[in-house]
């Protein structure tokens, strides 16, 4: 009977272990695949290859500046976001009595997608629609980063949003996606960036999501180490 439970244990055990490896195998892949695929858009993008596919895009897409899509698009603003995760940090906080591993990981990517943005907009350099090429310093550069179009803040932080809010909330998963997809049209349509841009925008948003997620136990443990000793600020589940 002993030996019955002790055989039954060890398969269970070995079961969850091997499944537990291989979703983090698939993890690795996912992130692995992803970063190719920012990668080689970045590449192109750099060499201008996706010209034509962006101007024509531009030249046959319904532009507009209503009221409707400034507001709807704002709703990645980075203003806006920073309310978004100040009123998931009080929720938590007063339901938790600290944070979740996902609204932790949700920042951790949040702050890391910023930086790719950031760095790929002054590597690149790619005008916004509309917009001449200057010739700035790598200085000058770096202070006007937000004249440059690729890739689209807004829509990394929207991919970011949907990614993590719709493991949360699944069955609010669709319309994130739906939401996050409607911001990037609504970087074209307001003529505020490239084909090119929102969908390298995609790209750092789930390569900060999925890079997140498959450190998630090191990012945690680091974590609760650095920050979460302040008792509202650790991790509880």
């Amino acid at each position: 009977m002993i030996q019955s439970i002790f055989s039954i244990t060890e398969i269970v055990t070995g079961r969850v272990i091997r499944g537990y490896m291989q979703e983090a195998r698939n993890m690795n892949y996912a992130v692995i695949g992803v970063c190719f695929a920012l990668l080689l858009v970045t590449m192109v993008q750099a060499l201008g290859w996706l010209a034509p596919l962006n101007q024509y895009i531009n030249t046959h897409i319904q532009h507009t500046r209503s009221i409707i899509a400034n507001a709807y698009t704002f709703t990645a603003d980075i203003a806006f976001s920073l309310l978004v995760l100040a009123l998931l940090f009080a929720y938590e906080v007063s339901k938790y009595r600290g944070l979740t591993r996902n609204y932790v990981l949700l920042v951790t990517s949040m702050i890391v997608s910023m930086i790719i943005v950031f760095v790929l907009k002054i590597v690149i350099r790619e005008p916004r629609p509309g917009e001449e090429y200057v010739s700035y310093t790598v200085y000058q550069a770096i202070m006007h980063a937000d004249y440059f179009g690729f890739p689209s803040g807004h829509t990394a932080r929207a991919t970011v949003f949907a990614y993590f809010l719709g493991k949360r909330w699944r069955k609010a998963m669709p319309l994130l996606w739906l939401w996050a997809g409607g911001i990037a049209l609504s970087r074209l349509v307001l003529g505020a960036h490239w084909f090119s841009d929102v969908i390298g925008a995609v790209l750092v948003g789930l390569f900060a999501s999925l890079l997140a997620e498959a450190l998630s136990d090191r990012l945690i443990t680091i974590y609760n180490k650095v920050i979460g000793f302040i008792p509202i600020l650790r991790v509880v589940d």
